[in-house]
């Protein structure tokens, strides 16, 4: 019985810590310029993807995908960062292999 109670009350905890997590996020993302996956628009746009898996909710993750990816296409010169190009790879693998967005 204890251990369901430590449980119960764990999983209550992380589910208010998700939801803080996704109310920051999605209050704050269109402020974030970084593009990568660590600590910019990509890793945002992860965690909306799995959100709406998870609680079945939409969320703006389909349009910071599209936001990201014209951001890169505008990207020329000096200013290329092929890591971010990578990282898109990536991202769009993840999101495809673990059925987060359909594909057409």
């Amino acid at each position: 019985m204890e251990q369901l109670i430590i449980n119960d009350n764990l999983k209550h905890q992380s589910e208010e810590k998700i939801q803080l997590i996704y109310r920051t996020l999605n209050r704050n993302y269109s402020k974030i310029s970084d593009l990568s996956v660590y600590s910019g628009k990509m890793g945002v746009c992860l965690f909306f993807f799995y959100y709406e898996k998870l609680y079945g909710k939409k969320t703006p993750a389909q349009k910071l995908l599209n936001e990201i990816n014209d951001n890169l296409a505008q990207i020329g010169g000096d200013r290329v960062n092929y890591f971010n190009f990578s990282e898109f790879g990536w991202t769009l693998q993840l999101i495809k292999k673990n059925d987060l967005i359909r594909v057409h």
